[in-house]
Order: C-alpha cells, then structure tokens, then sequence
C-alpha cells in the first residue's frame, strides 16, 4: 500500500510539473497573440475572405477559439487579471492538489475524487463570486451614472464627452467601463458596438435598458437626457424596491445559511472531540452513502430556497 501511495504522490507530482512548465510556455509564446487580441478588444478587424483561410481543422479551431472567448469573456466580467491559459492551469493544479489531499492525506480514493471535484469547480465558484460582486456594484452606481450624464448633456456636451465626465467623477467599476467605451470610440469602433462590449462585459438589465434607449435615440431623435433621466428614476425605484424585498426575507435567507451550516459545523466539532466515532461515515459503503444523501439533500434544500427567494426586478 505504501508502494502505490508513493507511485500516486510520484506520478501527480510529475504531473504537476510538466503542466507547470507547459503554462509557462503558453504564457511566454504567447505574447505576441496576447498584444493583437487587446487590440482587438479596442478597435475592429477586417474579416479576411473564407478563400484564404485553411479549410482543414477550420470547424474546430472556431470551435476552441469562441471557447476561449468565452472563457476571457467571463474572466472580464469579474475584472481577475489572469489569461485564460493561466485560468486552465489553476483548474488542473487545484483539482490535482484536491485529488492528493483526499487520497494521501485522508486515505480514501472516494475523497480523492472529490477533492478532484471541489479542486475543479472552486475556480469557477470564485469567478462567480467575484462577477456578482463587480455587477452588483455596478448596478449601484449606474443609477448616479445616468444622472451624471444628463447634467452634462444639458449643459451642451455630447455623449461621448458625457462618458468621458463619468469616467473621471465616478468610482469603480462605473468610471473603469465607461473609460474602456471611451478608449474604444476613440480608436475608431462605432459608439453602438461599444455599448454593446459595454453590457456583454456587464450583463444587466438596467444596462440593456439604457444602451437600448441611446441607441433608439440615434435611429429616431429626441431628448436623450430626459430619457436617461426616466430611466434613472426608474432604476431608483427598483433599488428601492429590492431593497424592500431584501429587509422582508432576511431572516430567512439567514435561516438558509444557518441550516446549510449547521450539520457541517457539528461535524467538524464531533471529529476534533471523537475522530473515532464519526469516522466510520467514510470507512464504509454505509456511510458513504449517508454522506452522499445527506448532500443531496441539503443541496436540493439550498436550491428549493434559493429558488423561493429569488425576485426579479
């Protein structure tokens, strides 16, 4: 059994180096591209013609080029300075390091696999953490943003000079978007396609709603600082109104974290006091599967209330 362990340990080990070096070579070999894709972010590029693109292998490298798209779209969203292939790296070294804690340290492959599972998605987790705590700071600033905007508006400025104002007068994350819309208009991408890297980096809904009135303001007219003025109002009263919503179900959403905390807490208090006793749920077939409908679960009760408490505005 030591023999095996040390194999295991040994060959992850291994494993963890070569995916070491491999990262350090995308990173290094990858300057160049790095440098183009930013400039590509900023200004647009002509499509060359499908005559002169290689036909062979075309399908999928559209394939990984719209997944690491995706990916840096995601990334851009929770504004984490990392690249995609440093992204990836992380999710292999994690899962690989979850993966030896369970069977090294805890002596199971079961808890291996899930150490392999927490290590795979806890990248993921943190990138959704941190995209609803920029879009929420987001959605509580766009309010004072629009206002901004129709004040500059009035005294006679343009749009793009607006922006330009809310840039530099308001804080983080507003003045950080609107500076990039401004940084893109200003290498030549039309105002609408800025706008609209603006709400894919930023997917709200009082954002879709203003972009959508600019844009049916340059088609057909009008005073747009009244309607950004509305539609500021408008976003004022929903804030209200969530936060309404938010003070009602308090108590119950902290009754949610309270029950979700509780049997992993009394857990942990059991195995410090008598490691003996409760380690038996996964020195067995039997407890494995009491842990495994224990999470289920309470997983499905986290669902159930989360779903009970969800409102849309």
């Amino acid at each position: 059994m030591l023999i095996d362990t040390n194999i295991w340990i040994s060959s992850f080990f291994a494993l963890g180096i070569a995916l070491l070096f491999l990262g350090l070579d995308l990173i290094v070999s990858g300057r160049a591209r790095d440098v183009q894709n930013r400039l590509s972010a900023y200004a647009p590029t002509e499509n060359k013609p499908e005559k002169d693109q290689a036909v062979t292998g075309l399908k999928r490298k559209g394939a990984a080029t719209r997944w690491g798209r995706d990916i840096q779209t995601e990334l851009a969203r929770a504004d984490l300075p990392v690249t995609v292939s440093e992204y990836l790296l992380a999710n292999v070294l994690l899962s690989a390091l979850g993966f030896l804690i369970g069977l090294v340290l805890l002596g199971h492959p079961l808890l291996g696999l899930t150490g392999l599972l927490a290590g795979l998605f806890a990248p993921r987790w943190y990138l959704r953490y941190l995209q609803a705590k920029r879009i929420e700071a987001f959605n509580g600033g766009l309010e004072g943003a629009l206002v901004m905007l129709a004040n500059v508006m009035r005294s006679g400025s343009g749009l793009s000079q607006a922006m330009e104002s809310v840039s530099r007068e308001v804080a983080p994350p507003i003045s950080t978007e609107f500076a990039r819309v401004v940084r893109e208009v200003g290498l030549g991408l039309p105002i609408h396609e800025a706008l609209d890297n603006l709400l894919r980096r930023n997917p709200s809904l009082d954002l879709d709603l203003t972009i959508t009135a600019i844009k049916v303001n340059h088609e057909v007219g009008g005073n747009l600082a009244e309607i950004l003025d509305r539609i500021a109002s408008t976003i004022r009263e929903r804030v209200k109104l969530a936060g309404e919503v938010r003070a009602l179900t308090a108590q119950q959403r902290f009754s949610a974290v309270i029950l979700t905390l509780l049997p992993v807490a009394v857990s942990l208090i059991v195995f410090i006091l008598n490691p003996t006793y409760i380690s038996a749920l996964w020195q067995s077939v039997c407890g494995f599967l009491m842990l495994g409908a224990g999470a289920l679960l309470m997983l499905t009760g986290m669902i159930a209330i989360k779903r009970i408490l969800a409102f849309r505005f």
